[in-house]
């Protein structure tokens, strides 16, 4: 029984050191994986024979050699991640004193709660509950370490910590308070080194199974929000092609009034020509779009948000400097990066009490690059809270990842309640960059001044 606990002891170190870096590190090189659990193996057998023959080296030589081989063995299995040097190192140094401070700690305990353990005659027995219990507290301390350096992308919510932590603490506890001389001396020994064993399984099994639980709720509200994403796109394009089916309904309708108009002037009915006309001339503006650019993903899509802004007491400012011709992205991208950024702000708008705007600005600019600014008030948010969070939104994420796509660059920031975003894509296509000074600049004919321009812009709202 005493080679069975031996055996889950060096099962257990297995599963504590390969848990610590996966936590600590990053970019697993997972085409190594059978490899890596070879070296796991490898590095156990190594410590074991280390074990048997530190009996053999002078006390010196024993409190030497063997961290020694443990940081080495511990680093020799973090170069099967993506890390730089330094990062390896510190992660086998802090690996090896987490494994002084928890033989350290445990040796503390069981000797202040529990002396009599000294007295044990099975002094191998011994041996093996006093390394098993270490395995334990190092386990615990590992977990605290990873807690708040761990390298993840989300952070984990109160109630996964302490499911965590529950079953090595209460592990520690039976470990500390059992009589084990008492039990040894009336034969129930072989009781408790089940109860010990089964344990120490338990805290391997209780930490994957939440592992794997919370790691299936990540991806639940992964896939849920790429569904929204979707969804979102959807409602985007769909606003898109009711924009262009009413451009073309509007077309359409011209050559009709013109014929009606030549009709009521050949009859020389004035007066209802002129009722007609003006009739005619309001729904074209109610239904035309109120920027022209050109492109109609611009023109369609600050046309609708102006008017979302107005229906919500939002002050909407926009500077349009577009040539339609030189746009570097399709209308697709074009759609991700305008339907999140302006739904953004108007969101971000919405939570404010007083003095809401979105002020921003769109232009093609003559050293060939496609740019958008932009600034909206925004209540004060916790940036690492966001990024951190399992139920972010993805609207960001989905605006960096399109920019980039097209060899762009997006940065945002807040500065108290105003939030900036700033995004600069180059226009690479031979056919739309120009080859003018940098001194002259033209503006293209198709491009337009909001009407809102002519209001004086708010102290603060200017580019930063």
């Amino acid at each position: 029984m005493t080679y069975l606990i031996s055996a889950v002891t060096y099962i257990f170190d297995i599963f504590i050191v390969s848990s610590y870096l996966k936590n600590m590190l990053k970019h697993f090189k997972k085409k190594y994986s059978t490899i890596y659990i070879l070296c796991l193996i490898l590095v156990e057998v190594i410590l074991y024979i280390n074990e048997l023959l530190s009996s053999r080296y002078n006390s010196f030589s024993s409190v030497v050699i063997t961290p020694a081989l443990s940081i080495l063995t511990t680093f020799a299995l973090c170069c099967f991640f993506s890390n730089s040097i330094k990062a390896r190192i510190l992660t086998a140094l802090s690996f090896q004193v987490l494994v002084s401070l928890g033989e350290s700690f445990f040796t503390f305990i069981i000797t202040h709660v529990n002396p009599d353990i000294l007295d044990m005659t099975n002094k191998t027995l011994l041996y093996s509950i006093m390394n098993l219990g270490s395995k334990v507290m190092l386990f615990l301390l590992c977990l605290i370490v990873t807690i708040f350096f761990r390298n993840q992308k989300y952070d984990h919510p109160t109630e996964y910590s302490i499911l965590l932590f529950t079953t090595p603490i209460i592990t520690l506890v039976i470990f500390s308070f059992t009589p084990l001389h008492f039990l040894s001396e009336n034969d129930n020994v072989f009781f408790y080194e089940m109860l010990f064993i089964c344990l120490s399984m338990l805290n391997i099994v209780n930490y994957i199974l939440i592992q794997r639980a919370f790691i299936s709720t990540v991806v639940n509200y992964t896939n849920m929000n790429i569904q929204r994403q979707l969804d979102f796109q959807k409602g985007k394009f769909e606003q898109l092609s009711e924009s262009y089916r009413q451009n073309r309904r509007i077309i359409h309708d011209v050559k009709k009034h013109y014929f009606y108009i030549q009709e009521q002037i050949n009859k020389q009915h004035f007066d209802d020509l002129k009722n007609y006309t003006s009739t005619a001339i309001q729904s074209i503006e109610d239904n035309y779009a109120k920027y022209n650019t050109g492109n109609l993903v611009i023109d369609s899509f600050i046309t609708n948000y102006d008017n979302i802004a107005t229906k919500n007491n939002i002050a909407f400012y926009v500077r349009l400097n577009v040539d339609f011709n030189r746009v570097p992205t399709n209308d697709y991208d074009l759609c991700i990066i305008l339907g999140n950024l302006l739904d953004n702000c108007i969101a971000a708008c919405i939570k404010c009490n007083n003095s809401r705007y979105i002020n921003i600005s769109i232009e093609t600019t003559d050293n060939d690059k496609f740019v958008i600014h932009c600034e909206n008030r925004s209540p004060v948010i916790d940036s690492t809270a966001r990024q951190h969070s399992i139920d972010h939104g993805f609207g960001l994420s989905n605006i960096s990842h399109t920019v980039e796509k097209n060899n762009g660059f997006f940065v945002y920031q807040q500065k108290n309640d105003i939030f900036y975003t700033d995004i600069m894509i180059p226009i690479i296509d031979e056919s739309k960059r120009v080859f003018k000074s940098v001194n002259h600049i033209s503006v293209h004919p198709s491009s337009h001044i909001s009407r809102h321009t002519d209001i004086p812009v708010p102290p603060g709202r200017g580019r930063q």
